[in-house]
């Protein structure tokens, strides 16, 4: 079953009489403060204070929800409270956003500044929304965070058609109630949920998501706002296979890197080889410079041993000659 934060017994009940507290602290009364019934006329003075009536759940801890302020009448016999906001405090003694007041907008009558609450039972609070398609593409996936987000059935999804090029009869906007596309919902800072493709949910029309409450005359409003958070959003990742923005992004992330990368080893590929071409141009140039020498020097050579040759060559002549001359001398003599 669903829980509805509705109650019905109290501490103090106010039938057919008129009463003024001044100076009451109604505190810890977890079955419900005080209620005022048929022709019930009830004053609360700015010293009276209602904190810490949270009812005790089955474990013996107290829940997060409480219990001030039944005014219920009676068709004929209108409930009345005159009350102002600071009286509905936090257990620390700040003024709190929560009054948990359940009013019947057809017979009770509150007047004060209480009057000007909007919501009189709790005011839930929007830090972020977002809503993207899921993994398999067969809806939204919804994630709130905020304050006071309590499973009391006053909470709604908006599922709303972004383009203005819908014809009359087609469905423009949806509301579904939070506490039935919830998937997890363990806290008051963090809901997720789950919209599933339907006759306006779906892949490739553009939606946005914001988050409705109920108020305290039945109506739905957009739900407040805390630390500059939103509480509307552009659906993403709902489209029929093409790329979201997301995924455009990486890929070129992607894509630049590899070019880098690929201009990188290019870059190194071509220092490499002008550098390998450098040495062999440097080996070549030496080993001609060596070629070159070992010519000059070969060169050299050759010219020193020439004239040894030839030397010789004379000097054997020379001999020669004298030889012969003796020999000429002694055929002479003889």
């Amino acid at each position: 079953t669903k829980e509805t934060c509705e109650w019905s017994s109290s501490s103090i009940n106010i039938v057919d009489s008129t009463t003024f507290f001044d100076g009451v602290i109604f505190t810890n009364l977890g079955d419900g403060a005080l209620k005022i019934g048929n022709k019930g006329l009830v004053t609360l003075k700015d010293s009276v204070s209602f904190y810490g009536n949270n009812p005790i759940d089955t474990n013996g801890n107290k829940k997060s929800i409480a219990r001030n302020i039944i005014c219920q009448g009676v068709p004929g016999g209108l409930a009345q409270l005159l009350a102002n906001t600071s009286s509905f405090k936090e257990v620390n003694g700040e003024v709190s956003k929560n009054k948990w007041i359940l009013a019947d907008k057809d017979y009770c009558i509150i007047s004060g500044s209480l009057n000007n609450e909007k919501t009189l039972l709790f005011t839930p609070e929007i830090q972020s929304i977002t809503a993207k398609g899921n993994k398999d593409k067969t809806g939204i996936d919804v994630e709130l965070k905020g304050k006071s987000l309590f499973k009391c059935g006053k909470l709604f999804l908006l599922v709303s058609l972004k383009s203005q090029s819908a014809l009359n009869d087609d469905i423009t906007s949806k509301e579904y109630p939070l506490e039935d596309v919830a998937q997890t919902w363990d806290d008051e800072e963090t809901v997720l949920a789950t919209i599933l493709e339907d006759d306006l949910v779906k892949k490739g029309v553009k939606l946005s998501v914001s988050v409705r409450t109920e108020t305290k005359d039945g109506s739905h409003q957009d739900a407040e706002i805390i630390g500059g958070g939103k509480n509307i959003v552009d659906v993403e990742g709902f489209g029929k296979g093409g790329l979201t923005t997301t995924v455009l992004i990486i890929i070129i992330v992607v894509v630049v890197v590899v070019v880098l990368v690929i201009v990188i080893v290019l870059i190194i590929v071509c220092v490499y080889c002008m550098h390998k071409r450098s040495q062999a141009e440097k080996a070549e140039s030496n080993y001609q410079a060596a070629g070159s020498s070992n010519a000059i020097e070969s060169n050299n050579w050759d010219n020193t041993e020439q004239p040894k040759k030839k030397e010789h060559s004379s000097k054997h002549h020379h001999k020669h000659g004298k030889k012969s001359s003796k020999k000429h001398k002694k055929e002479k003599e003889m």
